[in-house]
């Protein structure tokens, strides 16, 4: 059996801007799932570039995670089935 190989990865993500911290964790936590986190930073509250779902600001969340690539995957079948999430890019980082 080949060993699983543990990548470190950058989540960031865009939440709508009436959303508040308790609900911002929550639907973070329920977006890393069981990905090992490394450092969340809350950016805060920022204009978009062009109007997305009607909204033209957004809360920026930057994590860095660090897991598997299966349960990474995981990561963004969540991210497209959560409401309060306007985008999100989830990328390699090693």
């Amino acid at each position: 059996m080949l060993p699983i190989m543990m990548r470190q990865y950058e989540l960031m993500v865009v939440f709508r801007p009436d959303f508040d911290t308790k609900q911002r964790d929550e639907a973070l936590r329920k977006l890393i799932g069981s990905v090992k986190v490394i450092e969340v930073t809350d950016l805060g509250k920022k204009r978009l570039a062009y109007p997305i779902a009607k909204h033209e600001e957004g809360i920026y969340v930057l994590a860095k995670l660090e897991g598997e690539a299966l349960k990474v995957g995981d990561i963004e079948k969540q991210a497209r089935l959560v409401p309060d999430v306007i985008r999100y890019l989830l990328t390699a980082t090693k």
